[in-house]
């Protein structure tokens, strides 16, 4: 039973907003579909944007006649992103996109062999059918490509906004501590993930100039905030259970008021 909810207007032909819910729900009609509607009017609009939900059957529409070959398309961007990233020495000093080795220790993985897109002992690229079809229970989406900065010394933000927007002309939204996200859909043309592998190195080349200027060696407060980057994390504290307080009288498991503790935070 699989319940997801999809931004099309990321990914497919939509306009801003738009967004759909699929259902894999083999007992949807015989017990969870009036539940389901019930919640779903709950929260949505009785005067919906009729010119979103045009583009959103628009974009259904266009998937059914042309989907695969742009799926395809945008699979092929991605991996090809991830290839010569990952295969340049030059970069992966600086810079490297995640994959699932990196995300998801081997210890919490059931087929601890497959660890990724990228072989990093082969040099080489492993089909999407590869990893989806693994005993792994993680998988990454290869459409969302996440670049690790902490080397570089760099938050996220700071990559987005110092590098990529200022020096590349490159505008992102999804950023962390230490990484940016990209992603490839079916509006990704070739050029641009060119353009995209040749900011990547204009960046990488200019920390390396610096490196040389400091005469092989980053500066102490560099190397500190790349120690923070890598190893110094936020540690959070392990939930167990609502406080008492917050506790339902008759609830026999660990649920709790959720909304009366986040207005008491």
């Amino acid at each position: 039973r699989v319940y997801c909810t999809q931004s099309t207007h990321k990914s497919l032909t939509a306009f801003r907003q738009g967004s759909m819910i699929h259902i894999f729900d083999q007992r949807f009609r015989g017990g969870a579909e009036m539940a389901f509607h019930e919640a779903y009017y709950t929260h949505t609009s009785t005067s919906p944007n009729y010119q979103i939900l045009a583009s959103l059957d628009a974009g259904r529409s266009q998937m059914q006649l042309e989907g695969f070959e742009f799926v395809l398309e945008m699979l092929e961007h991605a991996m090809y992103l991830r290839k010569h990233a990952g295969e340049s020495e030059f970069i992966t000093k600086w810079l490297w996109f995640l994959d699932v080795a990196d995300l998801i220790p081997a210890e919490y993985r059931t087929d601890s062999r497959c660890t990724g897109y990228w072989d990093n002992e082969g040099c080489v690229i492993r089909r999407f059918e590869d990893c989806w079809m693994s005993d792994d229970e993680f998988v990454l989406d290869p459409t969302r490509l996440t670049l690790y900065t902490a080397a570089t010394g760099l938050t996220g933000h700071q990559f987005k906004v110092d590098w990529l927007m200022n020096k590349c002309g490159i505008q992102i939204n999804k950023t962390s501590r230490n990484s940016v996200l990209f992603q490839t859909n079916i509006g990704t043309s070739f050029s641009s993930v060119a353009y995209l592998l040749q900011s990547i190195r204009k960046c990488v080349h200019e920390f390396a100039v610096t490196q040389e200027e400091t005469g092989g060696n980053l500066s102490v407060l560099w190397q500190k905030k790349v120690r923070q980057l890598k190893e110094d994390h936020t540690l959070l504290p392990d939930f167990t259970a609502f406080h008492m307080a917050l506790r339902h009288q008759d609830s026999l498991g660990p649920e709790g008021d959720m909304r009366r503790a986040f207005y008491l935070a």
